[in-house]
Order: structure tokens, then sequence, then C-alpha cells
């Protein structure tokens, strides 16, 4: 229907719309990677304790410690990846509150400037 395709072409164009829903899908970006980021770090974690123990046996094997060196490198690497995805995730979030912060001003604005007419 033409009435529906006009209201969701001005929805689609209202910027103070998009940025409530793109703060939105920061939001999950953001607990998304932090979950991976946290479920990664407790592997580290993990891995340093074994590790860490592995090192006062003096029988350890040295592939075995090579074997998990190498993952901490690779958890390491992971952790830096996700670092990477939250910082575009957080721009992305300041840029939504900036956009709201701004569309909230002029609200208030107009709101001052109906109260003085109406007064007046």
């Amino acid at each position: 229907s033409p009435l529906y395709a006009e209201v969701f072409r001005r929805l689609v164009q209202n910027e103070g719309l998009k940025a409530v829903l793109d703060l939105e899908v920061a939001k999950e970006d953001v607990a998304r990677e932090q979950k991976t980021i946290d479920a990664y770090e407790a592997e580290l974690v993990r891995l340093e304790e074994i590790l860490d123990a592995r090192r006062d046996w003096w029988f350890s094997s040295r592939s075995l410690d090579g074997q998990l060196e190498r993952r901490v490198a690779q958890l390491v690497d992971l952790i830096m990846e996700q670092h990477k995805k939250l910082e575009k995730y957080h721009k992305a979030r300041r840029k939504a509150m900036e956009t709201l912060t701004k569309h909230s001003d002029a609200f208030q604005e107009d709101v001052r400037r109906v109260k003085q007419s109406v007064l007046a």
C-alpha cells in the first residue's frame, strides 16, 4: 500500500529512530563480543595455571608445554581481535548517543520556545 510505503520511508529517514536502533544493535554487539572475550580470558587463565604447575614438575613434556604455549599465543591474538571489534562497536554506540543527545537538546529547545510563546 502507498500509505505503508510512505510511513516506512519516513521511518527509515528519521535520524533519531536510526540512532536508537543503532544504539540497540551496538549494545548487543558489545555484549556478544564481551562474552566471547570473557570465555577466551577464562581459558587463558586455566592454561596459565596448567603451565605454572607443569613448570614445577621436572619430568614435564616439552612438546606438550609447547602446544599449550601456542594455544596461549592463539588466545592472546583472538582477544586482541575481539578488542578491535569492541572498539568499533563502542565507536558506533558513541555516535548514536551523540545523535540522540543532539536530538534531545533540539527537542528541549523546542519545548522551551513553546512554553515561552504560551506564556507570552
